[in-house]
């Protein structure tokens, strides 16, 4: 019996503990992934990762270059991203792990730094 590919879209895989998670889910053929990153595919080749090289380059990689920090556009981005009946059927996991932080004295934030934060990480 023909088991199909696993789904997994993955946001933030890029630095950090997401860079770690994509490796893993790249050195396994079970998974087709579809991971978002500003900057496109150029940000995971610059990566330097073997499994996600590889993974990029046999297409069990889909990179979207998306801009999450908006998210009134989000909805038309996705729909640009994926043309005509492309989103699988179907999605195993989605893992959330964009985002970033401020630094310094809560006081010193803007409102609209606040926003733009919450926005992006709690998407």
């Amino acid at each position: 019996m023909n088991n199909p590919k696993r789904f997994v879209f993955v946001t933030g895989g890029t630095g950090g503990f997401g860079k770690l998670l994509l490796e893993r889910l790249c050195q396994n053929p079970d998974w087709e992934i579809h991971a978002v990153a500003r900057g496109g595919a150029r940000r995971f080749q610059e990566l330097k990762s073997p499994a996600i090289t590889s993974a990029l380059q046999t297409g069990r990689l889909l990179v979207l270059d998306l801009e999450l920090s908006q998210p009134d556009a989000l909805a038309e981005n996705l729909h640009r991203a994926y043309p005509t009946g492309q989103l699988p059927q179907r999605m195993d996991a989605l893992i959330h792990i964009a985002g970033f932080s401020l630094f310094g004295p809560v006081l010193d934030v803007s409102l609209t730094e606040f926003r733009d934060l919450l926005d992006l990480n709690l998407l």
